[in-house]
């Protein structure tokens, strides 16, 4: 199984220092201990060893064009406005990654005849197979995570980032007082 869904599509090469706890200051605070861990979790290297020519927002949008087109409704491409939704992103961001997969052969832009402004991004067969091993190195490593935590520690681990998100999507931030 592969946890799209919760994470988003990140090459998973997990490698967390075992010494991360022990730089964590003692304070007592916990809301101090959570800050140098999220800190920590966002350094961790989301390296893929496999595809080492993609960066990994290269890689996510690959995966993300692969699942989305692979969800059994019949599309073979995909708009470009559709994938600037998909990831969360600007569509000039968009364009920047698109660029440099074009050129590499892992994607093709197609425009449609009657509206040169819409986009339609598609997977060449190049395309297709890295985004497959991509998945499929994804979902190795989650599988060796899992084991690693075990089942209990991974279910918590996901009701715990699951709240986690929930809470920083969906709760109001605190405004300071006029």
């Amino acid at each position: 199984m592969i946890m799209i869904s919760l994470l988003g599509y990140l090459p998973l090469n997990l490698i967390f220092p075992c010494r991360l706890l022990m730089t964590i200051k003692q304070t007592g605070d916990l809301s101090q201990e959570m800050f140098q861990v999220l800190k920590q979790f966002s350094r961790v290297k989301w390296e893929n060893k496999s595809i080492q020519e993609l960066k990994p927002s290269e890689s996510e949008l690959l995966g993300t064009l692969y699942l989305t087109l692979s969800n059994g409704n019949g599309n073979k491409a995909l708009a470009a406005s559709a994938i600037s939704n998909l990831l969360n992103i600007t569509p000039a961001a968009v364009t920047h990654l698109l660029n440099p997969l074009e050129s590499g052969g892992f994607i093709k832009r197609h425009k449609k005849p009657d509206d040169k402004r819409f986009v339609f991004i598609s997977l060449t067969g190049k395309g297709k197979r890295i985004a497959e091993t991509l998945l499929e190195d994804e979902s190795e490593n989650l599988a060796r995570l899992v084991t690693h935590l075990g089942k209990d520690e991974s279910q918590t681990f996901i009701r715990l980032m699951v709240s986690t998100i929930d809470f920083f999507v969906n709760e109001p931030t605190v405004q300071a007082d006029p």
